[in-house]
């Protein structure tokens, strides 16, 4: 391996970890904040809703 596709696996690896931190950052808040809980949830259940309807909706055919 040549030292420029090291510099690739190290900036895929550092961004990674910033993906990583800053999602753990937002949930962090997210998790102290009621009603923000509230709206996640909330979302969380209508796309779980509408994962369910486009299930059933395949089954149908």
């Amino acid at each position: 391996m040549s030292d420029m596709d090291n510099v690739g696996v190290v900036t895929i690896t550092t961004a990674v970890e910033n993906i990583g931190t800053l999602i753990s950052n937002v949930m962090t808040t997210i998790v102290g904040n009621e009603l923000l809980m509230t709206l996640f949830c909330g979302s969380l259940f209508f796309l779980g809703c509408s994962a369910v309807k486009a299930i059933k909706k395949t089954a149908k055919k």
